[in-house]
Parts: C-alpha cells; structure tokens; sequence
C-alpha cells in the first residue's frame, strides 16, 4: 500500500517517540489492523477497537473502556481523536486505565483533508495549544510537530490525486515553512 506524506512523516515522528517508552502492559486504542505491533516494545500488547470485525483483543468505545483503573503501562492512539465526538473525556479514560507513570502516545492531524466514512465520524482538528489543554491533567507532556508548509500542501494535492502518492516518498524529504500536519502527542501520567 501506498503512504501519503501525511503517514511517511507521521511514521518517522512516531519511530522516535516509541523509542522513548518504557516496555510494559500496552494498549493499542482504535487499533484495528495493530500496525504497532512489531514497532514498539513492550511486554503484552492489546488491542482495542469499537468494530469486533478487525478481531481486537477487546472490543469496546474509548469514551468509556473496559478496563479497570491502573491496567496499563502505555497507550497508543494514533488518529484516533478527532473520530472521537468527545476527546476530553476519552483522554480522561486513557488516564484512568493508565498506571501511575504510565504514558499515553497519541497522533492527531491538523491541517488534513476530511476523512470520515460509514464507520467513523471526522470531528475535530487539534492545534498544538489545544493539545496542551487536553492533556493538562497529566504531569508531564511532550508535543512534536511534523510537517512543513510545502508538505503540508503536497500531502493536500496529492491526496487530492491518490494515484501521484507514489510521489510521497521523494516529496516529503522536502521540508520548509513551518506549518505542521499533525502532532504527536507523549504524556505521562
């Protein structure tokens, strides 16, 4: 399958941010097709999801987990947010499930195309300030922007033409301009 710039810079940001989590008891939310699996390391990898059809570890809504407080060493959402209809109160669940100095690693667009379907809702788009007012509860958060203003607007064109994707792996080298796609998201808890 083909990678939009979105993803190749999405991708690098979260290499990196993986690199920073403490292995442990995992939670991949919204995972469907786990594609973290074999990128992060920890010692038991779950996976959640609200549609049984991608045969999740457990089958269930971010807005309300169920999972008991403290279950967690880490948790990965990535573009998982803006599907939400209420973000604030699924970041609150993943603290909840979270065990103390647990981390949270979560993606999000920002400047990106509509992207809902008959399976998900597209809501919102976070800005990195917004970031920081959802996350304020946890003691220690880190935000990474990726994305640039020529990347940001050859993802938008791009995409607009899925078949000059192919381009993506030469034009997102192409960094200028500071005008991120998305964040990335690390917090602790």
């Amino acid at each position: 399958m083909r990678k939009t710039i979105q993803r190749l810079m999405l991708d690098e940001t979260l290499d990196m941010v993986f690199k920073k989590i403490v292995p442990g008891k995992l939670l991949d939310a919204g995972s469907a097709f786990k594609p973290y699996k074999d990128k992060v390391k920890c010692k038991e990898y779950l996976s959640l999801d609200i549609h049984d059809h991608f045969k999740p570890d457990i089958v269930g809504d971010v807005h309300a987990l169920p999972v008991k407080n403290g279950s967690f060493d880490t948790i990965v959402a990535t573009e998982l947010l803006e599907h939400c209809h209420t973000p604030s109160k699924v970041v609150g669940e993943f603290r909840r499930v979270l065990k103390k100095g647990g981390q949270v690693v979560a993606s999000v667009p920002f400047i990106y195309h509509y992207h809902g379907d008959m399976f998900m809702k597209d809501y919102w788009r976070f800005t990195q300030d917004g970031l920081n007012e959802l996350f304020k509860e946890f003691s220690k958060v880190e935000i990474y922007p990726y994305g640039s203003f020529i990347t940001t607007i050859l993802n938008m064109i791009l995409c607009r033409y899925f078949f000059l994707t192919r381009l993506s792996g030469f034009f997102y080298k192409l960094r200028f301009g500071k005008y991120p796609s998305g964040f990335v998201v690390l917090a602790q808890k």
